[in-house]
């Protein structure tokens, strides 16, 4: 309330102020409340009417950040009177002829800020010109011939035009390699599109990067390398797909879109070249060439189709559409199917072979699944088809207003009055709209000039509440941002050096007491994140370095998860050789090559997950009963390991826990528990340490037992070997070779175009003892379900 009370003050001072400014904007407070009282004043509509002419004259000069704050001051006063919508949309009709006026003016030697001011004035006046001119420079012709190319100035994108047709949607014609998901094929009655000629690449994407609209990918995969700029961009989610689809104005094809349009001319084809399995003509996978080739420069094979590049092969490209199995629900007009799982991929990439570049071969990831082979081109609908509103909102993103915060009104012609309340207003909206950051350098500004201003002393005190606010909240990214943007406010004068001291302990405060909740609800990693900032602010702080350094718990501590109540295990860092134990006669060729691998610490379920605990979220609504139920319903049995459940429901399951499904690297990790040998307590089976079959004389439930009954490994974790087997979050690969080093997730696939599967460790009750070494794996569907096959999650 008091920081609500310093602004009005500053608000009342300006007002009161105007009413011995000559000028129109310090004056129009006072011009609009005597307006109100008396529509007749003359006095006071000279000062509107001069207000308006300013607005004009910057807006005809093209200072367009000064004419936004401008009409923006003008609209949130004027508004009030009883015709100011009147007054205020006509204003906004005669600046959008100013500004489009004058963008026109500098279409030749400056497009951007031709596009800029037009954009700006579009959003005065819908019914402006400057919106046809918008729409001839982002939009693709209007009447496009059949493949005709047009070339987007806003990222440099060539587009090529497909033209309508009634498309064969599925498995070519005699092409007998289909797979299960492309084998119902669908007519549809395709509307001519444009789609982009190649995929994105890094150089394109740098572009959405930078104008900050598109987030990094991940992994890097040298993105930012100047010489990897003609590669397609990789490590991009869907999400990150569409944001950069929607900064330019485009959105990702549908699957009919991108099939048709890898079809071509030729319509029945198996490939965009014809029938024949041409490995040259596309960068796909070759068991005779070294695995690590990579993705290949944009453009590197011959054109196909109407003018189109690497649709086979390179990269795997993000669609729109949801994935089903068939074409069942593929809307008629061949847009992005709504419903089902993930989203699809389309045409293959560098690690897959030739026969997942057919132009019909189909497959989906999750959302959020980033990989070195996984990348996206772009499309859009025909220009008429586009609304003004939309291109609009395009505009809006693509041709930003850009001004230094606080320089807005540099250059325009003000009486010093009239700046100073300029300023001052603007800084109070931004604390009103909690807009800290922008506040803060405002703030600066006017300290510079002054280090007694009031205005600019409240934002310091309100932005050093917020500091505080977000340290507590454990807000670590935003108390960086804003600091950093408060140290250049007060470090303007040496008289605040004793407030930033002061402000500095409270911040290292809170960060401190921020790191201690957080350890308490045993989040380790949001409570280091408080403890290491707090270090930074206050490297002297000794309790705060303690409580860092008494975070990292041992190998064998316990924590109990808030969400499921569930007892996990900690699991130290560390390198150990993952895969088959040296010496293993047993050992199958998927467990090798052995290597090592350099796990981080995680945390483990103590035990699998049971009946009990998956019904509590089943009656949450976030996970499906399994596909049998006799053992789940059996409440004699709800403490068992609940089993026929998918992958899918392992993966809901650890969603709605807040954890997640953990890596295979981890899983062995925990189940060797620092021991070298086939079982984690030596090289020879003990019928008393896993519920396997046969395990005479200690197995007396027949089938799985209730968890925990059998002994704990050395770092205090049951039946990672035998009782149920257990889901972990990989793809199953049948070597070891080429997969992460750092212990996360291969979720990649390389090879022929065989059915993704998912890992299951650990051997079951219905395993004998050769099939209950740590080293042992094998992969089954992500849909199926078994009568052995459980799970336990992970978290970091």
């Amino acid at each position: 309330m008091r920081h609500r009370s310093l602004l009005l003050v500053g608000i009342i001072l300006a007002v009161n102020a105007g009413r011995l400014i000559a000028g129109p904007w310090g004056g129009l407070p006072d011009a609009v409340g005597r307006l109100q009282n008396d529509p007749g004043d003359r006095s006071a509509q000279a000062v509107l009417a001069e207000a308006e002419s300013s607005v004009l004259r910057e807006a005809t000069n093209g200072r367009l950040a000064a004419v936004a704050v401008l009409m923006e001051t003008y609209s949130s006063l004027v508004m009030q009177l009883e015709d100011g919508d009147e007054r205020v949309r006509n204003l906004e009709r005669r600046t959008a002829a100013a500004l489009a006026a004058w963008g026109d003016g500098q279409l030749d030697s400056d497009p951007e800020a031709a596009a800029t001011a037009w954009t700006l004035a579009a959003g005065y006046d819908a019914a402006s010109p400057a919106i046809l001119q918008l729409r001839r420079l982002i939009l693709p012709p209007v009447e496009p011939d059949d493949g005709q190319k047009w070339r987007s100035p806003l990222d440099g994108a060539e587009l090529v035009y497909q033209p309508p047709e009634r498309v064969r949607i599925g498995c070519s014609v005699n092409d007998r390699r289909c797979r299960e998901n492309e084998i119902f094929f669908r007519w549809i009655d395709l509307p001519g599109f444009w789609i982009e000629a190649t995929e994105v690449t890094n150089e394109r994407y740098g572009q959405c990067v930078d104008d900050g609209f598109c987030g990094l990918p991940q992994g890097g995969h040298g993105f930012g390398d100047r010489n990897n700029e003609q590669l397609p961009v990789v490590g991009i989610g869907w999400r990150q797909a569409r944001d950069y689809a929607r900064w330019v104005g485009r959105r990702l094809p549908s699957e009919a879109e991108w099939e048709r349009a890898a079809r071509g001319k030729e319509t029945r084809w198996r490939f965009p070249w014809g029938n024949a399995r041409r490995a040259d003509l596309a960068n796909v996978w070759d068991d005779t060439v070294a695995i690590d080739r990579g993705t290949l420069p944009v453009g590197t094979y011959p054109e196909t189709g109407w003018g189109l590049l690497d649709m086979p092969g390179n990269v795997w490209e993000w669609c729109g559409d949801r994935y089903q199995v068939g074409f069942k629900e593929l809307p008629a007009d061949g847009s992005p199917m709504r419903s089902g799982i993930g989203r699809v991929v389309r045409g293959g990439s560098w690690r897959r072979d030739i026969d997942l570049a057919r132009v019909s071969a189909r497959s989906w990831f999750d959302e959020e699944y980033r990989a070195d082979d996984l990348g996206f081109r772009c499309a859009v609908s025909r220009s008429s088809e586009v609304s003004d509103a939309r291109l609009l909102s395009v505009a809006e993103r693509a041709f930003a207003l850009k001004s230094t915060p606080g320089q807005e009104l540099a250059g325009v012609q003000l009486s010093a009055e009239d700046r100073r309340y300029l300023e001052r207003r603007a800084v109070t909206w931004l604390m009103l709209e909690r807009r800290a950051v922008e506040a803060v350098l405002q703030a600066a500004l006017l300290l510079r000039r002054d280090p007694t201003d009031s205005v600019a002393l409240d934002i310091l005190e309100w932005v050093e509440g917020e500091l505080v606010d977000a340290a507590l909240a454990g807000d670590v990214e935003s108390v960086e941002v804003l600091r950093s943007r408060y140290l250049r406010a007060v470090s303007s004068s040496p008289r605040f050096e004793r407030r930033l001291r002061e402000t500095e302990a409270r911040v290292g405060e809170a960060l401190r007491e921020c790191g201690e909740s957080m350890a308490r609800e045993g989040d380790r990693v949001r409570a280091a994140a408080c403890f290491e900032l707090g270090l930074r602010i206050v490297p002297g702080d000794i309790t705060i370095r303690r409580r860092l350094e008494s975070l990292e718990p041992e190998a064998g501590d316990t924590r109990t998860s808030p969400k499921d109540g569930r007892v996990m295990v900690w699991m130290p860092p560390g390198s150990y050789r993952m895969g088959a134990t040296e010496g293993d006669r047993q050992a199958a060729l998927d467990e090798l090559p052995a290597g090592n691998r350099v796990v981080k610490g995680f945390w483990i379920d103590r035990s699998e997950v049971t009946n009990a605990d998956y019904r509590r979220c089943v009656d949450a609504g976030d996970c499906t009963a399994p596909t049998r139920t006799e053992a789940f319903d059996d409440p004699n049995r709800a403490s068992y390991p609940v089993l026929w459940v998918t992958w899918y429901q392992a993966r809901d399951y650890a969603e709605w826990a807040g954890k997640r499904l953990p890596s295979e690297a981890e899983w062995e990790r925990a189940a060797r528990a620092g021991s070298e040998t086939r079982f984690p307590w030596g090289d020879r089976w003990e019928n008393h340490r896993g519920n396997a079959l046969d395990a005479s004389g200690y197995d007396r439930w027949g089938a799985e037992a209730p968890v925990n009954s059998f002994p704990a490994n050395s770092w205090g974790v049951h039946d990672l070997i035998g009782n149920a087997a257990e889901w972990v979050e990989d793809v199953y690969h049948s070597i070891l070779a080429g997969g992460p080093l750092d212990g996360s997730p291969w979720e990649q696939e390389t090879g022929p175009s065989d059915e993704r599967r998912r890992v299951v460790r650990g051997g079951s009750f219905i395993d004998p003892p050769s099939r209950q070494r740590v080293s042992r794996r094998s992969g089954r569907k992500p849909t199926d379900s078994h009568r052995s096959t459980g799970f336990r999650c992970a978290a970091d």
